[in-house]
């Protein structure tokens, strides 16, 4: 199976097909970017869904204190990565 190659096969001297073949390929791009924005987007979702559940489980022990709980909630939210390169920089 061939990766990454040319949908389209044009010969130089009959570019009939090359409008449409350009059309195709620009969609296509759109296709593909939006598919991958909407994988992100959904890797995001996962991300925030597994946080929560973690809190419940974390909320939901009665052996703990509320400051443990918080510390627990703490450690678990990662921080932004831009929060990440500041501090680095100072």
């Amino acid at each position: 199976m061939m990766k990454g190659s040319a949908h389209d096969y044009i010969m130089k001297g009959n570019l009939t097909r090359l409008s449409a073949a350009i059309k195709r390929e620009l969609r296509d791009t759109e296709i593909r970017k939006d598919r991958n924005k909407k994988a992100r987007d959904l890797a995001e979702r996962v991300k925030e869904v597994t946080c929560l559940y973690v809190l419940t489980r974390i909320v939901d022990k009665t052996h703990i204190s509320l400051e443990e709980i918080f510390q627990d909630a703490v450690d678990l939210v990662p921080l932004p990565s831009n929060i990440l390169r500041l501090s680095a920089q100072e």
